[in-house]
């Protein structure tokens, strides 16, 4: 059995230290309390990843198995297209539904095309973002429909006869047109959308699978 000298290992580690050692020695006092602070059962493995990349930045040849894949999901390249695509769909979303309810229900749209529970939470937000405001002295008045999110949206299609009467034919994925659970699952996509949108811009990556969700519903529903 050979074994190799302590001097090559140490020459060998060196070479892939050395950019570790200069970017160690080169971020600021923040920096250095932020990784620190990185526990839990995510933040020891970023940290990792994160000196990975370094290290395969100034030298092409160390390539860890997946990471590849975790730069690619991990370092925000996909987060600025995606989060202007969640603004155009929520626009979308918002406009279309309110003028589908008040082609049914008319001027009383907001009261007989949403859930009970829906108007209810809806309601509370504007009463207290409505305060919050006149105590900032500021004119901007929100209403209801402001008030609804995107979860909400889905809670709307399926109440009572909506979704069959106004949003089955508009809101099914051309993908799942045949998709078995009925309305429930075919508002599954909704779910996962208000996910996105609930997310955390500044420390939030999207990854790549998010991005290819995202970029077919934007197709979809605001590319048409």
């Amino acid at each position: 059995m050979v074994l190799d000298h302590p001097n090559d290992v140490v020459k060998e580690m060196e070479y892939y230290l050395a950019p570790l050692a200069n970017y160690l020695n080169s971020i600021t006092e923040e920096q250095r309390v932020e990784i620190r602070k990185s526990l839990g059962s995510g933040g020891k493995p970023r940290v990792w990843r994160d000196f990975q990349k370094v290290i395969s930045e100034a030298r092409p040849d160390f390539t860890p198995d997946g990471l590849a894949e975790w730069i690619r999901d991990n370092t925000k390249q996909y987060n600025v297209e995606s989060f202007a695509m969640i603004q155009d769909l929520e626009h979308r979303l918002k406009t279309d539904f309110e003028s589908k309810l008040n082609s049914k229900y008319g001027v009383d749209w907001i009261t007989k095309g949403l859930p009970p529970k829906v108007y209810t939470q809806a309601h509370s937000n504007m009463g207290k973002i409505n305060y919050e405001n006149s105590i900032k002295d500021t004119d901007k008045i929100v209403s209801v429909w402001d008030c609804v999110t995107i979860a909400n949206c889905r809670d709307i299609a399926i109440f009572g006869s909506n979704w069959t009467d106004l949003f089955e034919h508009s809101y099914t994925r051309p993908t799942e047109l045949k998709l078995p659970g009925g309305k429930n699952s075919k508002t599954q996509w909704l779910i996962d959308l208000s996910k996105l949108t609930n997310t955390n811009t500044t420390n939030y990556s999207v990854s790549e699978v998010e991005f290819l969700f995202l970029k077919s519903l934007h197709e979809w529903l605001v590319g048409k």
